[in-house]
């Protein structure tokens, strides 16, 4: 199973022309998965609701009923193939319809294939969550953005975080600085104002976006100030030059 990383690989790459996924291979399967859906509803209704499993083949169908799913199964194939990266295509090719790609694909990287993959997949995404810290220079806001995806991961193999768990969870992964630190205080105070992950999520970026104002503005001042310095001691050695050459000269 491909790790989940803070980084540009945890991106899905999506076609400009087409809006879908291209050269898929792993990371942010639930991300992956949505795009995917919408693609297939987009194309036709009645491929979605074969992708979704809202319709399933019956041996009872009548040859033309037969045809029309064998042209779903066609369409949903080629969907997938044409979202993923080589390696997965070698994976998947000896697959005969777009139904066992498609499940594949979800019970490999959403772990869900048994019992035994949900624990342990649950104990992998859980510990990154915990785990999780935002360096001091770092994307604050695609940071928390990741440990949202990872709660979002856990609650689809069955593990649901309480959200004051996971309150705790976003304030403890951010660096140390007078404003997170103030966040800190007001979730562990239980304030109102922070009593949901997502609003604590929306304080975060905004203190975050002020910290950037200070330190934008901390610079700016110091270059000023470095430019005055440079300026009045240029200034000074200029007159003491010509001082220095009125004392030389002769009366």
């Amino acid at each position: 199973m491909p790790k989940p990383t803070t980084d540009a690989s945890w991106e899905v790459e999506v076609s400009d022309k087409t809006d879908r996924p291209v050269r898929w291979n792993g990371q942010n399967s639930q991300y992956y998965k949505k795009l995917m859906e919408i693609a297939a509803r987009k194309k036709d209704t009645d491929l979605y609701k074969v992708m979704t499993q809202q319709v399933k083949y019956d041996a009872s169908f009548t040859s033309q009923q037969k045809s029309a799913w064998d042209a779903w199964e066609l369409a949903l194939r080629e969907l997938i193939f044409s979202s993923v990266c080589t390696d997965m295509r070698q994976q998947l090719m000896d697959m005969t319809d777009g139904s066992t790609m498609w499940k594949y694909l979800c019970d490999q990287y959403e772990g869900t294939a048994n019992d035994q993959t949900r624990a342990m997949t649950k104990r992998q995404l859980y510990a990154q969550l915990e785990s999780a810290k935002c360096k001091q220079s770092g994307k604050v806001e695609g940071h928390l953005n990741y440990m949202c995806r990872l709660k979002g991961r856990l609650n689809t193999v069955g593990m649901t975080v309480d959200d004051a768990v996971f309150s705790g969870m976003l304030v403890s992964s951010l660096p140390s600085n007078e404003g997170f630190d103030r966040l800190r205080g007001f979730v562990d105070a239980g304030m109102d104002c922070v009593d949901t992950p997502e609003k604590v999520v929306a304080m975060a970026v905004t203190f975050d976006k002020a910290n950037q104002a200070d330190e934008q503005l901390h610079r700016s001042l110091g270059a000023k100030q470095s430019f005055g310095q440079q300026n009045k001691s240029g200034g000074g050695g200029g007159g003491q030059g010509r001082g220095g050459n009125e004392r030389a000269s002769p009366k």
